[in-house]
């Protein structure tokens, strides 16, 4: 017991930082660590391939700084927000702490939406306007959701985000427990589409599905939706403390004035709101009166909520399923919005077989735009892989064939040049119209590759017919 004293004597301190300054600590803290976690692989990077010294300071400066900001604020910081949010499950709510978790809550939303974007559009190799039949090429994939369906995923999910919004934001002592009730339910619909995504991308990465192109790190388009639902439970858990610690309105409050509400009044009592001139109530007025007093009543006992919500969702979806058949969704639509795909753990639809272009050269990239525009002509074969070849793509190996036979010094320094900046541009190439444009950049120099291949050789046509057939020497040489 007492050798134990020293180490809580040792560890209160940093407890206590963290809770005067939560945010300071995790705002600062990622990053910090994921600079040491930087610093420490760029040293050993460095000793590893023997750096020289001159460049040595230059590889810790990087691996600091790419460590603070790639491995602290997109990497560790989610984390460290999911994890925390896990904890406010799990642990009571005081006054005191109940504002910093709310905070973090936010900062998770928010944070979750921006990163979720940022990495879609720039990592993820999946395009969200591919439908399930568009040919595509080497790892990419389909949309996870079925445009066609996508207007009941967004409202449920909109649906949800306002509900934990409402009942985030609002004072539990300006809120009725209906209310409350209501806003539980729409949260609970804006869990469904969180969950059925989860399935979505998670399946294919733990090998159920369609799984071919799946990665773990499609775990991390999952963080979102599932801190989404950590979040709505420990809210619920959290309203449901608040409600009973408030100085509100007791049962046998409720339940008085449930009485009043009773056909049967004294005569001396206050009148009913909507009652005649004679004093009786109207027959309907009380009968509603009597039945919201009854769900009041009901309500009030804040560990109903749950249930209620529950309850009330059945309606709240039925009234959502309206709405969308008046614009001309079917309900099926949300079904079909997940198993109208390829690629991924609902799928039902099985995509053409991926084509292959090598991405590190720009006219192989070239070759994957438009049809109308590029003019592919056939399928070619680099390295056991199948191509897409068009005119362009052959003149260009063609001419760097010739290259390579007349000036082998001139085509070294040539590839290298081409290398270095040719495949940091072709990593910019994500779309159609990219490629379209990097297409019609290099017509010109198609034209003088074309022009060099009648000038210096015998038979230009056979030379440029001949690239990219399977077994030809074109093959196992540096492509475009």
């Amino acid at each position: 017991m007492y050798t134990s004293d020293p180490l809580r004597q040792a560890a209160a301190p940093r407890r206590a930082l963290f809770l005067r300054h939560p945010f300071a600590a995790v705002l600062l803290g990622c990053p910090a660590v994921g600079a040491l976690f930087g610093l420490a692989s760029a040293f050993l990077t460095g000793i590893n391939y023997h750096v020289p010294p001159a460049e040595f300071l230059l590889t810790l400066s990087g691996g600091f700084f790419s460590g603070a900001i790639l491995a602290g604020y997109f990497f560790l910081l989610p984390l460290v927000l999911s994890v925390i949010d896990f904890i406010g499950v799990f642990k009571t709510q005081t006054p005191q702490n109940r504002r910093t978790f709310r905070i973090f809550a936010v900062l998770t939303l928010v944070l979750g939406i921006l990163y979720s974007l940022l990495y879609g559009l720039s990592i993820w190799n999946t395009f969200p306007g591919a439908e399930w039949n568009e040919q595509l090429y080497n790892m990419e994939r389909h949309q996870p959701v079925w445009t066609g369906g996508l207007a009941p995923v967004l409202l449920l999910a909109m649906l949800g985000l306002c509900g934990y919004i409402l009942l985030s934001a609002a004072r539990i002592d300006r809120l009725p427990p209906l209310a409350i009730t209501l806003s539980i339910a729409a949260m609970y619909l804006g869990a469904i589409p969180a969950v059925i995504w989860c399935l979505q991308i998670g399946l294919p990465v733990l090998g159920i599905g369609q799984h071919e192109y799946a990665s773990a790190a499609d775990l991390l388009m999952c963080l979102l939706p599932a801190d989404y639902i950590v979040l709505m439970i420990s809210l619920i858990r959290d309203k449901i403390h608040e409600w009973n610690e408030r100085p509100g309105e007791s049962l046998a409050q409720a339940a008085s004035w449930f009485a009043g509400a009773s056909p049967d009044n004294a005569a001396g009592s206050a009148p009913l709101p909507g009652t005649v001139t004679n004093g009786r109530p109207d027959k309907p007025f009380t009968w509603r009166i009597r039945l919201l007093a009854k769900l009041n009543i009901w309500l009030s006992d804040s560990t109903r909520w749950p249930l209620g919500g529950l309850l009330l969702a059945l309606p709240l979806l039925g009234i959502c399923l309206a709405l969308l058949a008046l614009f001309g969704q079917m309900p099926d639509r949300f079904v079909r919005a997940w198993t109208e795909t390829a690629d991924w753990g609902l799928s039902q639809k099985i995509a053409p077989q991926n084509a292959f272009y090598d991405e590190h050269y720009l006219c192989t990239v070239a070759a994957g735009g438009h049809r109308k525009i590029v003019r592919p002509m056939r399928h070619g074969e680099r390295h056991g892989h199948q191509v897409i070849v068009n005119r362009q793509l052959c003149i260009a190996n063609a001419f760097e064939q010739l290259l390579e036979e007349r000036q082998p010094e001139v085509h070294r320094q040539l590839r290298r040049f081409y290398d270095t900046y040719g495949f940091p541009l072709s990593r910019l190439i994500r779309t159609k119209r990219a490629a379209d444009l990097t297409w019609l950049l290099m017509k010109p120099l198609e034209w003088g590759f074309l022009f060099t291949l009648y000038l210096f050789d015998v038979s230009p046509e056979n030379r440029i017919a001949v690239q990219y057939m399977p077994g030809s020497p074109a093959d196992s040489r540096p492509q475009r």
